[in-house]
């Protein structure tokens, strides 16, 4: 059984479907089986490319052919492991939403679309919420990375079509949530946790070109330069991810165009330099030209 899971793997991560196909037809346990490695995962948890061997931590480009032909042939969508401790956050679906490989490979969000359809617990087996705060923490704000905000946002909006509850406000940003916000964030932020939710909150509402969110979050005693993390401001995030509108609600607002972040040492400026967006660039220089 182990040499044949270990070919399995290899015809996972190499996009081999045929032999995959070959292999399950001659042992169809194989698809409920666990590696005898420390992670026990199951054949499906390596769709999530994470947490396993790091040489198979990939995601061919026919990943959603292959974690469909695993569900057909009665993977467990909701098995656990011992990836990372193990655990309730240990599924294949919250592994997936927190991978790198899948975000490259631009197919985060249909991945999550497979594994919703096929009845994936959407809030997590705990009913915790934590495949959407796991999509919001590979977001933001352990690092910015394009690639990886791209692919978390489509992956938060399959997870709340397909029944995810909002409970995190960040998650409510995203999805353009206004009355959420509006009640959980209703009267004053009195504790550092509750200010560290209202500062996170409203960078997210500049991520994601929600003025009205951003706008009525300001109310709330903020200043207009605030810093989530490694001093990148509203106006960084907002340069950074092609928020024209945004860019310039925060700049005729007051906000400060000249401070380095903390992660690339540059400007909002040189952040919509960097990630290649040409509106906001030309906005900005402008506006740098013409105080």
């Amino acid at each position: 059984m182990e040499q044949q899971f270990e070919s399995a793997v290899n015809a996972i991560v190499s996009g081999d479907i045929a032999t995959l196909k070959e292999l399950l037809k001659k042992d169809p346990s194989l698809v409920q089986a666990k590696s005898t490695r420390d992670h026990k995962a199951t054949l499906l948890h390596y769709i999530g490319a994470n947490g396993v061997e790091r040489e198979r931590q990939m995601t061919p480009s026919n990943a959603v052919e292959i974690t469909q032909m695993l569900i057909e042939a009665g993977a467990e969508v909701d098995a656990l492991s011992e990836i990372y401790g193990g655990g309730p956050q240990s599924t294949t679906l919250n592994l997936l939403l927190t991978s790198t490989h899948p975000a490259r490979a631009g197919l985060m969000a249909k991945l999550v679309e497979v594994l919703c359809h096929t009845k994936a617990a959407v809030n997590g087996v705990a009913d915790d919420g934590s495949p959407l705060d796991a999509a919001i923490a590979f977001m933001y704000p352990s690092q910015f990375l394009k690639h990886q905000y791209h692919a978390a946002i489509e992956a938060i909006q399959v997870l709340t079509e397909n029944g995810a509850r909002l409970m995190n406000p960040n998650a409510a940003v995203v999805v353009g949530d206004s009355n959420f916000i509006r009640d959980y964030f209703r009267g004053k932020a009195e504790s550092d946790k509750q200010r560290k939710r209202l500062v996170g909150a409203f960078i997210f509402a500049c991520m994601c070109g929600q003025i009205d969110i951003a706008e009525f979050l300001l109310e709330k005693d903020l200043s207009i330069n605030i810093s989530y993390a490694k001093n990148q401001t509203g106006l960084h995030l907002a340069a950074g991810c092609g928020q024209e509108n945004v860019a310039r609600f925060l700049v005729e607002r007051g906000a400060d165009m000249t401070c380095p972040d903390d992660q690339y040492e540059k400007t909002p400026l040189e952040w919509a330099e960097h990630f290649k967006e040409k509106e906001v660039e030309t906005y900005l220089r402008s506006v740098a030209k013409n105080p």
